[in-house]
């Protein structure tokens, strides 16, 4: 968990049992941190907030507080999503510092192996499928032109139309989940996860606040 000093300021990076005894300090932080347990492994992921205007340092340590280093960085606006099996990341980020393109990528869990899937959308819009090669997410549409992203769909009134795909990340195969014609309603989705058994899509809309779900 992410702790911020109250009289210093100072953040840092903790672990603590579920009783809150054990605590202990593995990384002091310098901005507002997003943090994710690295799959099928004993550490943590950690990463400021997405920021068009300022590079994101991904960086991980282990659950005992060593071998802190950068997985990935200058990449403006970059967010994160490990694969299941932790061997892969989803990445969305900016071309350039305040950037009106956002684009997803992927690499290994090194940092290597980095390649555009060159698909328009934010990681909040992305899930991986079990395989860990699949991924399925909502690309969003009716975004101002001169948004600036992800800082004006988070910091703003800005709310997408989003029709909803899977990609295989390994053979660049797209395939759109639901027909046009039979989205009678306009989402913004946010926060996908899959049933199980991986049958239905779920999501978050914006607008609403509301759960909705897709047959697949």
């Amino acid at each position: 968990y992410q702790y911020t000093d109250p009289k210093s300021g100072e953040r840092t990076l903790n672990i603590a049992n579920p009783d809150a005894t054990g605590w202990k300090k593995l990384a002091g932080l310098s901005h507002d941190t997003f943090i994710a347990p690295v799959p099928q492994s004993a550490n943590v992921s950690f990463w400021s907030r997405p920021n068009a205007l300022e590079k994101t340092f991904f960086e991980s340590v282990s659950s005992t507080g060593e071998n802190r280093h950068t997985i990935l960085s200058e990449r403006f606006g970059a967010d994160y999503l490990w694969s299941p099996n932790g061997e892969r990341v989803l990445v969305s980020a900016g071309a350039e510092k305040g950037g009106k393109d956002i684009l997803l990528s992927t690499m290994n869990g090194d940092g290597g192996e980095f390649q555009s899937i060159a698909i328009p959308t934010i990681i909040s819009k992305a899930v991986w499928s079990k395989d860990s090669k699949t991924i399925y997410y909502a690309l969003p549409g009716s975004l101002p032109e001169d948004a600036v992203l992800p800082n004006d769909y988070f910091d703003k009134s800005i709310h997408t139309k989003d029709t909803f795909w899977k990609t295989d990340t390994l053979s660049g195969k797209k395939s759109r989940l639901s027909d046009l014609k039979k989205l009678t309603q306009n989402f913004d989705s946010s926060d996908l996860f899959l049933s199980p058994n991986e049958d239905f899509l779920f999501f978050t809309d914006r607008s609403t606040k509301r759960l909705y779900r897709i047959g697949l």
